[in-house]
């Protein structure tokens, strides 16, 4: 194989896709799920890509989720790489969540690149003229 090139091995991976208007009720559904995913998957890590959505509509509903998640921490023992549309309103609501979380709790990482956050969820492994890309368990 040519230098340059990347081989992908990536497997123990669950990916969500969330569409449509994001509300407290859909959340907490949500979160509830990927609770019982990583519970029933313990060797794999979350993606959740939510760029699609119509976002919460102020800081407070940020909180309710942080508090839903936070319920539900013993089950989240993996990476979660959540992927947000880049802009800086969304961003900053990011930001807020993530800090709302119990430091050391959670694996958690936001990104507006769907392919950093393929990257963050996976171990690269460098070899002689190649670089490949295995899931972490």
């Amino acid at each position: 194989m040519s230098a340059g090139y990347k081989t992908y091995q990536i497997k123990n991976f669950i990916k969500k896709t969330v569409t449509g208007k994001l509300d407290i009720e859909k959340s907490k559904k949500i979160i509830q799920e990927l609770a019982v995913a990583s519970s029933s998957h313990q060797n794999y890590n979350l993606l959740v890509d939510i760029r699609e959505i119509e976002p919460l509509q102020n800081y407070s509903e940020v909180l309710k989720i942080v508090s839903e998640i936070s319920k539900f921490y013993h089950a989240f023992h993996c990476r979660i790489a959540i992927v947000i549309a880049n802009e800086p309103d969304r961003i900053a609501r990011a930001k807020f969540f993530k800090a709302g979380l119990k430091e050391g709790k959670y694996r958690l990482e936001y990104f507006t690149d769907i392919e950093k956050a393929v990257d963050w969820v996976s171990v690269i492994k460098d070899s002689p003229g190649r670089t490949v890309l295995v899931s972490q368990s």
